[in-house]
This record gives C-alpha cells, structure tokens and sequence, in this order.
C-alpha cells in the first residue's frame, strides 16, 4: 500500500502544463486587495493579481523564491509584472510577454508556465446534478438510501470531524446554505473567493452548453457536512460556472488552503495528463501530512484520470448503494477507493435550503475526504495512518477487482 511520507517543512511547488477537467472559476474582472496569510513571506510593493482574469497565454505563472527581486527577475526575463502575492516560502507572480516567450530560467524560479485556459469535458466528466424538490434538512438527507453503506447515525457517534478542516477546491458554494451553518471558513481580503455564482447564463467557455458546472462546489461541500458535521469546510472557487479556469487558479487554490491549514484537500476535478512537475507538488503536500483526494473521473472502468492516479492522492470512484460501480466510473489499480457518488442527494445552488441529486466521481471523493478526518479524529492519528484504516477494512465492490481496496467503511475503520 502507498504511503504518506513523513512531514517536511519545506514547500517545494512545480506547475503542470496542460488542462484541468473539472469545475468553475468566475467571471468577475474586480481587483481586490491581497491579505498576506499569516506567517506569508511578505512581497514587495507590487500591485495584487487580479481576481477573475481570464487564461491568457501572454502570461506566465511563476513561482520564485522569496529573496528575488520580482521586477529584477521580470526585467532580465524580457516580461513586465501584472501583480504578485506572497505565501509561506514561495511567492508567486504573473508575468506578462505578449507575443515572446521570457527567458525564466533564472536563478531563484522554482517553476513556471503559461496561463492556459482550461476545461469542463464530457472525457473526465466530473458532475451530472439536477434539480430535486423539497427543502433541505440533515435528518432527510442523511438518511437517503445511497449512504446507509455509511451508517451515518452509528459513525457520529465515534467521530464527527471536530477540529479538522477540509479544502474544497471548486466552483465554490453557496455561502448561506443551511447545510453550512457554522461550518465555513470564509475567504475573506483575497482574490480568489469563496462564494458560488448562480449563473450567468453565458456559454463562458464556448462548447454550446450554458453553466454546465453550475453547483458543482455547493454539492460537493454539502457532502463534505452530511459526512463529516463538526469538521471546518474552506470552500476556494477556482473554476465558473461553465467549469473554466485556468492553471493559475487552481494552483493557488491549493497554496491557499495549504496556508489555512487545510487537513485534506479535495480535488474532484482532472488534469489532462500526468505530469511528474505537478506530482512534486503533491509528494511535498503529502510529506507535510496534508491529505489530497481526487476524482477518477467519468470516463469508464479503464480509464482513470490524474492526479487520481498519483501514488500521493487518495484516488476515489463512485458506486451506488449495492456497491456496484456504474459503467462510467473510473476504476483501476491506482484507484484506491469507492464511496457512494450515484443518485445521491446533497446541497443545491438555487435557494438556501435547495436539494440536489448528482451522480459521478466527484460526488463520491468528499465523501472519503470527510472519512479521512474522521478516522483522523476517532483513532487520533495522522492522514497516512487513517488512509490505512480505510484500506484495511473496505467492502467489496462489483466488479470486484475495479479498484486497489474497495468501498470505505468508515464505522469499521474507526474502531479497528
């Protein structure tokens, strides 16, 4: 079985050329102050990145080394800075080159690529939600017949998730949701937001279908809270409603909810190929004992998607609530384990007490997000130790050899 290294203390982060599939960043084009995190490396006097800027491949995404002259570095590398922001041992800049590609192969660049734009696509297909009538309450949805495998009632007995914090890295969510009652961390003071749109009717990303990733992130945050109710969700929208972005977006996501002191991060969203430059930054994710859980997306039992397949994720598949893993399921030896992700109902973007029902990967990875902190919790050990406990004491699915364990069973792995 992979293990989580042990804890380190340096951030080491590369970037992966090529796209994401997955969910949604927005539209907005507003500059916002950047806060410095705390215990952020403090920057030079230079303007904030923009919130809501659209991929340009006239701009480069750099990560350098704190000690660096951030214009010097732009001037030698031919390119201007459009803003940059500061976070605990790297800081991050955008550069831009219109029409020439900048020498940054420059002493103190840690990684750097263009601002490409990026996805929703049917290949990695992470959602199908829809609308569902009735008003959300916990006791209903709890007790929807897709999680009894869970056995919620008797799981909370042992472990609710108190003290831990999940980052949802998404489209967003809805933000006075009854399903997030005192369970959010707000992103307050930086550019990207927390915050889900409803919508702007735009085909934003030009594949002639309107808001497709709309309430991605609230659906997924809202089964985050059914599983795990007293933990802390850090929802950060990379992505719009349309599932477009951009590497930048989402590569900062991530650094912010490293910089909050996320427990897990909950990526239910693809890249299109594997990158060993972006596999560096989830082993050092990892060696600081930060659990990332990703997608395998919706392309069929053969055909799992990275970083769901990386040996430093918790890959996760869906099956319904017999365990059989629906024909569009990614599956395969990488993929670790099953949660329920088909039909299941959960929070909805269109009121405060929607209800939506959704089927796929993406469902089904928070669902092992919150059993990692709750294992955590239950058995007080590290992220490695509860990935453990889940892999030792999964059921089975059909078809049986689908997946590297089998589907979580999160009672049993807290009392084993």
């Amino acid at each position: 079985m992979r293990q989580l290294p042990s804890v380190g203390v340096l951030l080491v982060i590369f970037f992966v050329v090529g796209g994401i599939v997955g969910c949604d960043r927005g539209p907005d084009s507003l500059t916002t102050p950047v806060e410095q995190p705390a215990g952020a490396t403090q920057i030079q006097e230079l303007d904030p990145i923009p919130y809501g800027l659209k991929p340009n491949e006239d701009e480069w995404v750099v990560l350098l080394d704190p000690t660096i002259d951030i214009e010097d570095l732009a001037d030698d590398a031919g390119a201007s800075v459009v803003g940059a922001a500061g976070y605990s041992g790297v800081n991050l800049a955008l550069l831009a080159a219109p029409g020439a590609v900048p020498d940054l192969n420059q002493p103190g660049v840690v990684a750097y690529v263009q601002n490409t734009g990026v996805n929703l696509s049917t290949e990695g297909a992470s959602l199908v939600i829809g609308f569902i009538g009735g008003n959300f309450t916990e006791t209903n949805v709890r007790a929807q017949n897709a999680l009894a495998c869970l056995e919620l009632p008797v799981l909370h007995t042992h472990a609710k998730g108190d003290g831990m914090k999940i980052g949802v890295v998404d489209t967003g969510a809805r933000l006075d949701h009854v399903a997030f009652a005192g369970r959010l961390e707000i992103l307050e003071g930086h550019r990207l937001k927390s915050g889900e749109l409803l919508g702007n009717g735009l085909d934003d990303d030009g594949d002639g279908d309107v808001d497709e990733g709309l309430g991605h992130g609230t659906f997924v945050a809202g089964m985050v809270a059914l599983v795990a109710p007293g933990a802390t969700i850090l929802p950060v929208k990379v992505l719009d409603d349309d599932g477009y972005g951009s590497m930048l977006g989402v590569v900062e996501g991530i650094l912010v909810c490293r910089e909050r002191g996320c427990d897990v991060i909950n990526l239910s969203l693809v890249l299109s190929a594997y990158s060993s430059e972006f596999e560096k930054l989830l082993a050092q994710l990892s060696q600081e004992g930060i659990a990332i859980t990703a997608a395998a997306g919706n392309d069929g039992i053969s055909n799992p998607f990275y970083p769901a397949t990386s040996e430093y994720t918790v890959g996760v598949t869906a099956v319904t609530g017999d365990d059989v893993m629906p024909t569009y399921a990614a599956g395969g030896s990488d993929i670790w384990f099953a949660a329920p992700g088909h039909r299941v109902v959960s929070a909805g973007v269109w009121s405060p007490d929607a209800m939506a029902v959704g089927a796929g990967t993406s469902m089904a990875t928070p669902v092992v997000s919150a059993a990692v902190v709750l294992v955590r919790e239950a058995q007080a050990c590290g992220a490695a130790e509860a990935i453990g406990h889940l892999g030792a004491t999964c059921a089975p699915t059909t078809p049986l050899h689908a997946i590297g364990r089998g589907r979580i069973a999160p009672v049993a792995a807290c009392t084993d």
